[in-house]
């Protein structure tokens, strides 16, 4: 409680050399308050299967896109290699493309003999028609290549599923799952807590509504042994009153750059008038 006290005689000296800027005042009353991770999300698989590889453990920091873990995808690897060889094949058009320029020469040939009377018309019509044939013929194994691309990337999206990435980054708070255990979508494996920014909740009376703006200051202090002051920003106000008690609720920011502050700690919290 001493070293609470003496952090509130700093904090009072800090917005007295503001006060004398004319930038504001500083309201006494400190108020409880609690200091929470930003987001806490729970991470399923996108797939069901054996979870083969865990990448991380409790406590460890992940990075957004870092994969966490992998379900068994030996059947599926084989498969994206399958999808791929087919895709990058390019012999099928390569064959309709040499096919077609034989018959195109064809047909410019006898149309060089018939326009000089030496060779039947029937001739160039049946060259033509089979000039049309391979144009066609092309033409399908062009849709059949587009076709075979739209399969691998099918597979490279199956093949994605089998692995669980963060959607941001955090700490890992939960591991719930060991290697070797079956995992379908509806398990989760880890939850992962987003502890920079951090939220700071705190109840507050209904006479501060007005005195508590959103993007102003607030002067955080966790409880010991963490007695160290925090500079947060007002994010939120509840527009919805609490008429039993005559409280708000409100929301405040916390840059944690170097997770240094204490997350799931109770605290204390200032405000400027």
């Amino acid at each position: 409680m001493n070293i609470r006290l003496g952090l509130l005689s700093l904090i009072s000296g800090l917005l007295i050399s503001t006060t004398a800027a004319g930038e504001g005042t500083f309201a006494d009353d400190g108020f409880p308050c609690i200091i929470q991770p930003y987001d806490v999300v729970s991470l399923p698989s996108n797939i069901g299967g054996i979870l083969s590889k865990k990448n991380v453990a409790l406590g460890d920091r992940v990075r957004e896109g870092q994969v966490l873990a992998e379900i068994d995808s030996r059947l599926e690897r084989v498969q994206n290699k399958i999808a791929r060889a087919y895709a990058e094949n390019k012999q099928a058009v390569l064959s309709a493309e040499s096919v077609l320029r034989l018959r195109q020469d064809r047909v410019d040939r006898l149309t060089k003999l018939v326009e000089a009377n030496a060779n039947s018309s029937s001739e160039l019509d049946e060259a033509n028609s089979s000039l049309e044939l391979a144009m066609q013929e092309l033409e399908l194994r062009k849709f059949e290549r587009e076709i075979r691309a739209l399969e691998l990337q099918m597979s490279d999206i199956r093949l994605d599923h089998h692995r669980v990435v963060s959607p941001m980054d955090g700490v890992v708070t939960e591991e719930l799952l060991s290697v070797g255990q079956y995992v379908d979508q509806s398990t989760p494996l880890y939850k992962i807590a987003r502890i920079n920014p951090l939220k700071v909740r705190s109840i507050l009376p209904v006479e501060y509504y007005e005195r508590v703006k959103k993007g102003g200051a607030a002067y955080v202090v966790p409880e010991e042994p963490f007695a160290t002051i925090y500079v947060g920003e007002v994010k939120a106000t509840d527009w919805v009153f609490e008429a039993a008690s005559g409280t708000f609720s409100t929301e405040i920011a916390l840059i944690n750059e170097n997770y240094a502050i204490p997350v799931g700690h109770r605290c204390y919290v200032y405000f400027e008038d």
